[in-house]
C-alpha cells in the first residue's frame, strides 16, 4: 500500500486532521503569548520531574550551587527577553515569510513534516556554525560552560543571542515559505526534546539511539574528550551528523564542560566568559587581518601557528594513544 493511500484512509484522516488542529491550537496560542502557560508548565513540570529522580536515583550527583546559577541565568535571559528582544527573532521571521517568501506550504500533513525537518536541519547546522566559528562560538560558550549534565542545562544561554537572531539558519526557513504558526510549533516541540536529551539520567535509548538525538548522544556533544569534540550537533534527529560525518557514539561518560574550564557560578561569568574569550583573541594579533580571521576560524585557531583546535587535539590524542 502506498503512502498516499494510507493518508487517504477515512480513520487515517480523522487522526492525522485532529493532530494538526491541536497543532495549529498550540502554535497560534504560543505565537500570540495566550500559551506562555503551555511552555513555561512543559519546561518546569519536565526539570521537576528530573529533580525529584536525583533524591532517589543519584542524590550525591546533584550540584544546588550549578543548579541555581542556571535557574538565575535563565530568569535573566527571560527578563532581558521579555523587555528587549523576545519579539526581535519572530518580527524578522514574520518580515521575510510576509515580504521574500518562495513558496507556500499548506496547512496538511506533509507542510508539518516539511517544517519540522527544515527546523530540525537548520537546528544542526546553526548549531554547526556555532562550534566551527569563533564569533558564533562566544554566544555559544555559556551553553557549555557547565560542569553538569542535567535539564537545567538545556536553557542555560547568552542575553546576547538576541533570542535566536544569532541562529540565521532560521530565517532560511521563513524565506521557504513555512507559516510563522507552523515554524513555532516545530520549534516548540524540538525545543521540548532538546531538553530531554540534556539529561544524565536517560542511559541508552535501543534502536532509536541511531535516528535520535537521545541523551546518550546529546552527553558526547558536552564531552571536553578530544574524541567528543564538535560531534553530534542534532536536536532531535541525529541522521544529520550520521549523513554529515559529525556523529560519534557514546562509549564512555563523557567529562563536560569547555576544554579551558570557567571555574565560576556567577552569572556575570557565565553570560561574558566567551566575549571575553573572544576579545582576548583579537586583541592578541598586531594586524587587523588577523583580528578579522579570529570571528570566522574554528576555536583554537592561532595566528602565529600554534593552533590548538579540535582537529590538532584530536591528532595528538591519537598520537599519545599509538605510543
Amino acid at each position: 500500500m502506498s503512502l498516499d493511500l494510507v493518508f487517504q484512509m477515512p480513520e487515517m484522516m480523522t487522526v492525522i486532521d485532529a493532530l494538526i488542529e491541536t497543532l495549529k491550537l498550540i502554535a497560534t496560542k504560543v505565537a500570540d503569548g495566550s500559551g506562555f502557560w503551555i511552555v513555561f508548565g512543559s519546561y518546569m513540570t519536565m526539570m521537576a520531574i528530573e529533580r525529584i529522580a536525583y533524591l532517589f536515583v543519584d542524590r550525591d550527583h546533584w550540584n544546588e550551587r550549578e543548579a541555581r546559577a542556571n535557574v538565575i541565568n535563565q530568569l535573566l535571559n527571560e527578563a532581558v527577553g521579555a523587555m528587549l528582544t523576545g519579539a526581535l527573532f519572530m518580527g524578522i521571521y514574520i518580515f521575510l515569510y510576509q515580504n521574500a517568501r518562495l513558496f507556500d506550504i499548506p496547512f496538511i500533513w506533509w507542510g508539518w513534516v516539511l517544517a519540522f525537518l527544515l527546523n530540525d536541519l537548520a537546528y544542526y547546522t546553526d548549531h554547526r556554525i556555532a562550534h566551527r566559528t569563533g564569533f558564533f562560538w562566544a554566544f555559544h560558550i555559556p551553553h557549555h560552560s557547565s560542569r553538569e549534565m542535567n535539564l537545567l542545562i538545556s536553557p542555560r544561554g547568552s542575553i546576547f543571542d538576541l533570542r535566536g537572531v544569532m541562529s540565521p539558519c532560521y530565517f532560511l526557513i521563513a524565506l521557504v515559505g513555512v507559516n510563522p504558526a507552523m515554524f513555532i510549533a516545530a520549534k516548540f516541540f524540538g525545543n521540548l526534546w532538546g531538553i530531554f536529551n540534556h539529561t544524565r539520567l536517560v542511559h541508552r535509548m535501543g534502536f532509536l539511539e541511531g535516528i535520535l538525538a537521545t541523551p546518550a548522544n546529546h552527553r558526547v556533544h558536552h564531552g571536553t574528550e578530544p574524541k567528543y569534540l564538535d560531534k553530534n550537533y542534532g536536536q532531535v534527529l541525529i541522521l544529520w551528523d550520521r549523513l554529515f560525518g559529525s556523529w560519534q557514539p557514546e562509549e564512555e561518560e563523557p567529562t563536560y564542560g569547555l576544554v579551558k574550564q570557567m571555574d565560576s557560578h556567577r552569572v556575570w561569568d557565565i553570560q561574558t566568559w566567551g566575549i571575553r574569550w573572544l576579545w582576548g583573541q583579537i586583541r592578541s594579533a598586531d594586524r587587523w587581518q588577523h583580528k578579522l580571521m579570529y570571528l570566522i576560524k574554528p576555536p583554537g585557531w592561532r595566528h602565529d601557528g600554534a593552533h590548538d583546535t579540535t582537529e590538532v587535539m584530536r591528532q595528538n590524542s591519537q598520537i599519545v594513544a599509538a605510543e
